[in-house]
């Protein structure tokens, strides 16, 4: 009996001791399938964006950093889900971590359909969206702040792979870049007697939720990404 609680006091003080946003020390709970938006997808349909909210449960913070995490999958697959235990250990340390869906696909080259083989401009929209969608999640959550405790001041944003090229596009594009001519309204892709029409894609920042501003970005994680072009940085 005397062993057990000297491991439970043991563990208490630990706690007590442990460093907010780097040790583990919070119970995660979770709220998923929230909806942040709704966007025209590649092929003219339409898409219904998703989050998944971490929390640590027992803390006592007025606001907490946030971090949202975008999963990979090449613009054509992949799930908001993959990133949830990862971001339950990061609400476990103190932060709101935030796990989005956004647009997927793109038109293959006939007669392949993705990811075997794709054009450049197609590979390009499809980034455009999901910046689009991560600056529409990210002003979505700057709305939220009073409910989830975000401080908006305290923002990091990571992704791999597709997702890490949508989240470094996503913190570096400001309107001071020139944007490719390929967002605009293009040339149909051509599939053998078919033709999808390419209509220009809109602002960079996309529509959702623009009434607010799109909050800085303190820092990305970058797993395996890269930026389209260096005028970028």
């Amino acid at each position: 009996m005397k062993q057990a609680i000297l491991i439970l006091v043991l563990f208490a003080v630990a706690t007590l001791n442990a460093q907010d946003y780097v040790d583990v020390k919070y119970l995660p709970t979770s709220r998923t399938n929230v909806v942040y938006g709704t966007g025209t997808r590649f092929d003219g349909s339409t898409d219904t964006m998703r989050m998944n909210i971490h929390l640590p449960s027992n803390d006592n913070a007025a606001s907490r950093p946030l971090v949202v995490w975008v999963h990979g999958g090449g613009f054509t697959g992949g799930s908001l889900n993959d990133f949830n235990s990862l971001c339950q250990l990061w609400a476990s340390r103190g932060y709101v971590a935030v796990t989005i869906s956004y647009r997927l696909g793109i038109y293959g080259a006939w007669p392949l359909d993705p990811p075997y083989a794709y054009d450049e401009a197609e590979l390009l929209r499809a980034c455009a969206r999901s910046v689009q969608d991560v600056r529409g999640a990210l002003r979505f959550l700057v709305k939220q702040r009073s409910e989830y405790k975000i401080d908006t001041s305290r923002i990091v944003i990571g992704g791999a792979s597709a997702g890490a090229i949508a989240v470094l596009h996503a913190a570096c594009v400001d309107e001071n870049d020139s944007i490719p001519a390929v967002l605009g309204d293009i040339a149909p892709v051509q599939r053998g007697t078919d033709a999808f029409p390419r209509p220009a894609l809109g602002p960079i920042d996309g529509t959702l939720h623009t009434d607010v501003a799109t909050p800085s970005i303190r820092a990305v994680v970058n797993i395996f990404g890269g930026l389209f072009s260096l005028q970028f940085l």
